[in-house]
């Protein structure tokens, strides 16, 4: 399928080419330890086999046996953590761009997300179930909307009382965020 030696480290097995070139890449955060776990997944299916003998039949029968065990979202976060780390292999020429097997891959349609708002009731168990510092960052997220990314960065001066306003500086685009202050808050 390639040629022995021609991409550099040749005929490193997925397990060995996750764990001793591209796990040591990511760069580190909140989602590190979902995303190796995928690797890991990954791996206990078809980890013994050559990176470059892989071929999309072998990746059709690992997403068939994912698809049968977990949700359509869940697939697709395997395929993409997937997709990733063979774009990763092409870049550091240890299998050649024609040879990629997850190139055909397909997300699977995903069902349409529920939006469920929690009654009066829920709400008020919650809050009384959390302790006191959480309390805040909980009345703060009902309100805003925000992430807890943005909640947690939150200072005391991206509050002004006097305008209104609450700013979430450097959100989710890079952009600061400003929202007014209701009444609850």
């Amino acid at each position: 399928w390639n040629e022995p030696g021609a991409f550099g480290r040749a005929r490193l097995t997925v397990a060995e080419f996750v764990q001793r070139e591209y796990a040591p890449s990511l760069p580190p955060g909140d989602d590190l330890s979902r995303e190796l776990a995928i690797l890991r997944a990954f791996c206990g299916v078809l980890g013994r086999r050559q990176l470059v003998d892989l071929r999309p039949r072998d990746l059709d029968q690992w997403g068939a046996g994912l698809r049968a065990r977990v949700r359509p979202g869940t697939v697709n976060r395997h395929l993409t953590r997937v997709r990733l780390m063979f774009a990763a292999a092409i870049r550091w020429e240890l299998l050649a761009e024609d040879r990629d097997p997850s190139a055909k891959l397909k997300r699977l349609r995903e069902p349409k997300g529920r939006e469920r708002v929690p009654t009066a009731e829920e709400r008020t168990t919650l809050l009384a179930g959390a302790p006191e510092w959480l309390r805040r960052y909980i009345v703060l997220a009902r309100y805003t909307g925000q992430r807890r990314g943005a909640l947690w960065a939150l200072r005391v001066d991206d509050v002004d009382l006097g305008a209104g306003t609450v700013i979430f500086r450097d959100g989710k685009n890079g952009a600061d965020h400003t929202l007014p202050i209701v009444a609850a808050l």
